[in-house]
C-alpha cells in the first residue's frame, strides 16, 4: 500500500519553534512504513526533529510506534526512525554443537531488532541452526550458520520482523539444534529498539 495524507494529522504545529507531532492511521505493515521515502509525499509539511505517532490496523502486525522525521535536503526525500537508542545484550552458547538454549533478559520494553551471531571457529557436518523466540516460544526467525568453509569470526544476522515485541523484564530464548560438529562457542548480540506496542 502507499501513504494515505487523509489519515495523516498533525496535532502539534510546531508554530512555535519546537518539532512538531503528528499522527497517523493506516492498514499498512510497518516494514512498508518503515521503507526508503514512505512520508516523501509530506515533505513541504514535515521538518527534521517533528515526531508521527502511527496506529497502525494491519491485521498481521498492527500497533503504535512513535518515529523521529529526518529530511533529506539533497533527495527530498523523508526518513523515519524509532524514537529512541537501541539496547544492546551480548551473550554465548558455550557449544553451538549440541542442542539446547539460553535465555537472556530484555531491560526495556520495545522490538528486538537485529540479532548477531560470531561463530569461535570451524564447526563440522552440518549447519547449526539458531531459533529466536519470545518468552511465549513464538519464533522470530532463525540464524543458519554454515558449517562450510566455517571459521572464527564468521557472522551472521537475524532481522526480526514478526513475535519479536518484549516488555521489561521479558524473557528472550536463544536455542540451537545442535546440527553440526566440533564443541564450538558461538557469541551473540541482541539489539531491542525502544517502543511501544
Amino acid at each position: 500500500m502507499a501513504l494515505t495524507e487523509t489519515t495523516f494529522d498533525a496535532n502539534a504545529s510546531g508554530s512555535k519553534g519546537a518539532p512538531a507531532l503528528h499522527t497517523y492511521e493506516t492498514a499498512d505493515s510497518w516494514a512498508t512504513i518503515e521503507g526508503a521515502g514512505y512520508f516523501t509525499g509530506l515533505y513541504t509539511v514535515l521538518k527534521d526533529g517533528d515526531m508521527i505517532f502511527i496506529h497502525s490496523t494491519n491485521t498481521a502486525a498492527g500497533g503504535q510506534r512513535t518515529y523521529q522525521v529526518r529530511r533529506e535536503t539533497t533527495t527530498k526525500v523523508i526518513q523515519i526512525s524509532q524514537n529512541g537508542s537501541p539496547v544492546y545484550i551480548t551473550s554465548h552458547i558455550t557449544d553451538v554443537s549440541t542442542a539446547g538454549q539460553i535465555w537472556i533478559a530484555s531491560p526495556i520494553e520495545g522490538r528486538v531488532t537485529k540479532v548477531v551471531s560470531v561463530l569461535q571457529g570451524a564447526i563440522a557436518t552440518a549447519d547449526a541452526t539458531l531459533t529466536v523466540k519470545d518468552k511465549d516460544g513464538n519464533s522470530m526467525g532463525t540464524i543458519t550458520i554454515a558449517n562450510s568453509s566455517s571459521a572464527a569470526g564468521d557472522v551472521d544476522t537475524l532481522t526480526p520482523s514478526a513475535e519479536n515485541f518484549v516488555e521489561e523484564n521479558d524473557g528472550i530464548e536463544i536455542e540451537t539444534d545442535g546440527g553440526s560438529t566440533n564443541t564450538i562457542e558461538v557469541k551473540l548480540i541482541v539489539e531491542i529498539t525502544p517502543t511501544i506496542q
